[in-house]
């Protein structure tokens, strides 16, 4: 089970709006986890856990693997910045704009 399928099961086809009121906390935010830009906090992923009817072990697991995932993301685009950067200063002069 994928992350954004666990917020999906823990909306319970309420809106993000109606949840966020329901759960305490600001529309915005759950926003972010609903689409996937932002990752819960420990309190949050339990209540997310709890309302998809999922152990707080998966929850964990599956939290982990997404923040893997993401990582992974960020150091190849950090790879291909740095090779950028290399190429910019080819024989020691920076590229002109």
């Amino acid at each position: 089970m994928s992350y954004l399928e666990i917020v999906k099961l823990a909306l319970k086809g309420r809106t993000v709006n109606a949840a966020a009121k329901q759960w305490g906390m600001h529309q915005q935010t759950l926003e972010k986890y609903a689409k996937g830009t932002r990752l819960p906090d420990y309190l949050t992923a339990k209540k997310m856990a709890v309302e998809a009817g999922i152990s707080a072990g998966e929850m964990l697991d599956v939290l982990a693997a997404e923040e893997a995932k993401r990582k992974g993301k960020i150091e190849k685009i950090s790879e291909s910045f740095k090779r950028l950067l290399r190429m910019a200063k080819l024989d020691g002069k920076p590229l002109s704009a």
